[in-house]
C-alpha cells in the first residue's frame, strides 16, 4: 500500500491531498470504536435515517429519514427501548389503500409490495396529493419506495366511476384523519 500511496503522491493532482493511514491505527481505531459502541443499541426501522434529535432528557429522541424533514418519521424512547409509529409493516398488505408521506407532502395510494427486511413498501401513487375528496390514478404509472415510518394510515376509498375515468373518494373523516396526522407527525 505504500507504493501507492507514494503513486498518488507523485501525481500532484490539484486540491486533492493524501493521507496514509497505517494498518496498526486502522487496527487501534477500531478497538477503540468496538470497546465504545459494543453495548449500544441500534433503532429499528431507522437503517436510511440521517438525522437524530433528542426531544428530552428521559431519553426520547425523534429521527427523520433526511435532515430537512420538517416533521420526525418516528419518536423512539432510549430507555424503555419503545418507538411509536402509527401503521406496522405486519399491517400493510399488497391491494391495500393507504395515505403516507412523500417529499414533504401526503398522498393517497396502493401498496404493490411489502418489503420487511427494507421496512418500506413499494406504492402505486393516486393524484393529486391531499387534502382532496378525490383521487385518480395517473395516465402513467406512479409507483414508488415508502419507508414504513412515512405511512401513516390504511383506508379503503369508496370507488366512483365518472365518465371513463375511475375516481376514488375517501370520506371527510378520513381526509381530515390524514391531514391531521401528517400534521402532527
Amino acid at each position: 500500500m505504500n507504493e501507492l500511496f507514494e503513486f498518488c503522491k507523485k501525481k500532484n493532482i490539484e486540491n486533492i491531498t493524501f493521507q496514509h493511514i497505517s494498518k496498526e491505527v486502522v487496527d487501534s481505531t477500531h478497538l477503540t470504536l468496538e470497546s465504545r459502541i459494543k453495548d449500544d443499541q441500534t433503532l429499528p426501522g431507522t437503517r436510511l435515517f440521517h438525522n437524530f434529535q433528542p426531544i428530552d432528557d428521559l431519553g426520547m429522541i425523534e429521527a427523520r429519514r433526511i435532515s430537512s424533514d420538517g416533521k420526525p418519521a418516528l419518536t423512539f424512547n432510549l430507555f424503555n427501548k419503545q418507538r411509536t409509529l402509527l401503521v406496522k409493516t405486519k399491517d400493510l398488505y399488497p391491494g391495500y389503500f393507504i395515505g403516507y408521506i412523500y417529499d414533504n407532502l401526503w398522498y393517497f395510494g396502493t401498496v404493490n409490495e411489502v418489503n420487511a427486511e427494507k421496512e418500506g413498501v413499494n406504492v402505486k401513487f393516486s393524484h393529486p396529493d391531499g387534502p382532496s375528496q378525490s383521487f385518480f390514478w395517473p395516465s402513467r404509472e406512479d409507483v414508488c419506495a415508502v419507508p414504513i415510518p412515512h405511512v401513516i394510515a390504511i383506508k379503503e376509498p369508496q370507488k366512483i366511476m365518472t365518465g371513463r375515468t375511475l375516481t376514488y373518494q375517501f370520506s371527510k373523516e378520513c381526509v381530515r384523519l390524514v391531514q391531521s396526522s401528517f400534521e402532527n407527525i
